[in-house]
Parts: structure tokens; C-alpha cells; sequence
């Protein structure tokens, strides 16, 4: 026999309160059929046995019925709180039991008759009595237990005790009938267990879905809280970008402005020179307040490149010219090495490439108190490379480097002369350290 499905932890309790109401649901019903049966028993018996010996079985059967009935009036009326139900479980079992007995001493009372044939019907109707109780009965072993074996097992003894052929016959039909009983309440109520554990873990897996999609309709809900929060926190953004940008850009735009007329009344070549470096620097923070205003750079935390071609040469002394004067107001060295043919036209971003070495010269003059800072430009196999060295007080030595891809081009857009030149293409997608041979993002 395949052993009673056990089930887990939490399931157990539950499972005896399924038991108890499949039992409480036909027990009125039960003892109602019961009773009746008990009664025409009774009425059969009364010739043999005297009215009043039939009369006072019938009483006991009344008597063990009756709070089986009263239970199930109350099941169906919904006044047992299921708080109660092991309990009541167990009361249940203990009037089975009671009910189980009574018909279990008209067992023993048939085997003491000496008619054969009122035996053999006595013996048939409580074998009767007990397959019909385990058909109702089975969703739990042990109430089936309680009622079946104080009927057949006693009675069986019994009749075996006569030692005839009769009585060793009909205890064996006892016996058989008494396993069947328990072997069909084992099966149906393990077959009952598993299909109770599996539709509680049904249950609960269907109630753990619908919570996970409550989880993920509130997560859903948030993300289109938090998208909406950052939409207008980015159009914020954006309207103070553009707010900002005009407040900047109308200054500039004067600073630009009066240079221009100040260039156009020849003034002398130093005071050109250093309104030529004033020119440069606001258009470079021109360009800078325009690169703010693209979101689209901001947001992808990359700056797309705009190749155009320009004089590589003339770029750099005009970066020379302007950090030349601010090292010297600081008090210290500036110095360039550019060791490139003049004039070298490349393809490239004029803007992005100030603003890398603006970054780098910059950085270099302000953590340098003393010392010298430096600007070297070279060309090997094709590439361009840019130190930035200093060598402030207290400071380790620092090199970055910035490199120019070459690229084959046989022309020039905007106004660039047509001959016969190099062309390049800026990559600055990494800078080197001379001190520790790191790489870092540019």
C-alpha cells in the first residue's frame, strides 16, 4: 500500500478543516439514513430477540446519532467557527466511535442467537452498514477507523469464537470485509490529501501571481512617475539652459563686438595681439555656451564630433599666445615645442580640440605655482601628439596626450586652399599619463 500523502507545513491544518467539513456535510443526512435503517432492524429483530430487547438497541442507536445530527445542523447553519474545527474534528471520531459500537453489539449479540439464518442477515446488514459509512467516510482514515472497526472487528472475534464452520466462514467474511473497508479509506483519502495539496498550491501559486502583477503594475506606475518626473525636470533644464544662454551669449556678443571695433582702428601689434587673444577666448566660450544647449550631448554623456577643415598651425599659436599671458601673470614659464610643417590643414573639430587642450593647459596653470608648464606638438606615423607637461613645486611630473588620426583627403570646404596637403581627423577618445601609464576618457 502507497503511503498516506503527508502535507507540508501549513497545509496541515487546513487539510483537517477540508476533512472536518466534508464529514460535518452529509453527517445529519447520514445519521437521518441510519437511524431509519437501525429501525427496521429493530422491527425484525423484535420477534426473536422481544419487543423490548429490540427496543432498547434502538434507543442506543438514537442516542449515539443524535449529536452527530445536531453537528451537522449546526455545520450547515454556519454557527461552528472553524477556530474550533480540530476540535470538533475530534469530537466527531469519539461519537463515530460511540455510533460504531452500538452497531457493533448487535454484532455480538447476533453471534449468540441460535438461529444460523438470523445471524447470517445480521452479519450481512452491518457489513452493509459498514461499506456504505466508508464510502462517506473516506476523506478521512481515521474516522472510518472509528466506525467500521467497533463493528466488524469485535464481531468477527466472535463469531470465530463459536469454532464451527459457520462461525469460522463468516468471521473470515468480517475480516474481509473489515481490510476492504480500511484499504479503500486509505486509498480515497490519500487520493483526496494529494488533490488538496495540489489546489492549495495552486491557490497560493495563483495568489503569488497576482500579487507579483500588483508588484509590477505599481512598479509601472512609479516608472511612469519617475519618466514623468525627469521629463520635466529635463524641460526645466532646458528652459534655464535657454534662459542662461541668452543672459550669456548678450555680453559675450558686446565683449565680441567692441573687440571688433577696437581691431578695426589699427591700434599697434601688441595691443592687437592681445584684443586678437581676447576675440579668441569668447568665441571658444561661445562655443562652449552653444554645446550646453545641445540636450541630446548632455543627456548621452558623449559629444558627437563636427568635422570641418581649419589651420592646425594657427589654432595652436593663437592657444599659445593667450596661456603664454596667463602663465606669465602668474609668474611662471610657458613654453611650446611645436614641431609640425606650417600651415597644416586638418579635418577636424576646431571646437572640440580647444576645448581638450584649453582643459589641459588650463589644469596644468592652475596647480602649477612655480615651475614651468609646457606645450609639445609632434607628428609620427601618421598621428599627431600633444604633451601637456608641468612640473609644479610639490607636483609629479604629468604628461597627456591627445592623438589625431590621419585620414586621405585630396580637398578643402570653407574657403581652405586647394593644394597639395595632408589632411587628419581627430580622435579624442583617449589621453595617456606620462607618470603612471594610465588611460583615461577624454
Amino acid at each position: 500500500m502507497a503511503p498516506v500523502c503527508t502535507p507540508p507545513d501549513g497545509l496541515a491544518e487546513r487539510l483537517q478543516i477540508a476533512q472536518t467539513s466534508a464529514l460535518l456535510a452529509h453527517t445529519s443526512t447520514a445519521s437521518v439514513i441510519s437511524t431509519f435503517a437501525a429501525l427496521a432492524i429493530a422491527v425484525y429483530l423484535a420477534p426473536t430477540v422481544g419487543a423490548l430487547a429490540a427496543a432498547a438497541w434502538f434507543g442506543l442507536k438514537v442516542g449515539s446519532a443524535l449529536p452527530r445530527f445536531v453537528l451537522g445542523v449546526q455545520w450547515r447553519r454556519k454557527s461552528l467557527p472553524q477556530s474550533r474545527f480540530p476540535e470538533i474534528n475530534r469530537r466527531l471520531i469519539r461519537l463515530l466511535m460511540l455510533d460504531g459500537a452500538v452497531w457493533g453489539v448487535l454484532g455480538l449479540w447476533s453471534v449468540s442467537w441460535q438461529s444460523d439464518g438470523a445471524t447470517g442477515v445480521m452479519l450481512g446488514a452491518l457489513s452493509c452498514v459498514a461499506m456504505l459509512a466508508t464510502f462517506g467516510l473516506q476523506v478521512q482514515r481515521a474516522a472510518a477507523a472509528a466506525f467500521v472497526v467497533p463493528i466488524m472487528f469485535p464481531t468477527s472475534l466472535a463469531l470465530a469464537a463459536r469454532g464451527d464452520v459457520f462461525g469460522l466462514a463468516a468471521a473470515g467474511g468480517a475480516v474481509l470485509v473489515l481490510v476492504q473497508a480500511m484499504v479503500t479509506a486509505f486509498a480515497s483519502e490519500r487520493r483526496i490529501s494529494s488533490e488538496f495539496v495540489a489546489q492549495e498550491r495552486l491557490r497560493e501559486a495563483l495568489t503569488e501571481r497576482s500579487a507579483a502583477l500588483q508588484l509590477a503594475s505599481q512598479a509601472s506606475a512609479d516608472l511612469r512617475e519617475a519618466l514623468a518626473e525627469v521629463q520635466r525636470q529635463s524641460a526645466v533644464k532646458a528652459m534655464f539652459l535657454g534662459t542662461m544662454s541668452h543672459e550669456l551669449r548678450t555680453p559675450l556678443h558686446g565683449v565680441l563686438g567692441l573687440t571688433e571695433l577696437v581691431l578695426k582702428k589699427s591700434p599697434d601689434a601688441d595691443s592687437a595681439k592681445k584684443l586678437s587673444l581676447v576675440k579668441a577666448s569668447a568665441e571658444h566660450l561661445l562655443e562652449l555656451i552653444g554645446a550646453l544647449l545641445d540636450m541630446s550631448r548632455v543627456d548621452a554623456g558623449k559629444l558627437v564630433l563636427q568635422l570641418a577643415p581649419f589651420d592646425l598651425t594657427k589654432e595652436l599659436r593663437t592657444l599659445a599666445d593667450l596661456y603664454a599671458l596667463r602663465a606669465e601673470s602668474k609668474g611662471i614659464a610657458f613654453s611650446t615645442r611645436i614641431q609640425i610643417a606650417q600651415p597644416t590643414w586638418v579635418n577636424a573639430d576646431a571646437a572640440r580640440l580647444r576645448q581638450v587642450l584649453h582643459n589641459l593647459l588650463g589644469n596644468a596653470i592652475k596647480f602649477t605655482k612655480r615651475g614651468l608648464v609646457s606645450l609639445s606638438v609632434t607628428e609620427s606615423d601618421g598621428l599627431f601628439r600633444f604633451d601637456a607637461v608641468d612640473t609644479g613645486s610639490g607636483h609629479p611630473r604629468r604628461r597627456l596626450a591627445v592623438r589625431l588620426r590621419r585620414v586621405p583627403a585630396d580637398t578643402r570646404d570653407g574657403g581652405a586652399p586647394r593644394r597639395r596637403q595632408r589632411a587628419w581627423i581627430v580622435d579624442l577618445s583617449t589621453t595617456r599619463r606620462g607618470d603612471g601609464g594610465q588611460h583615461h576618457r577624454v
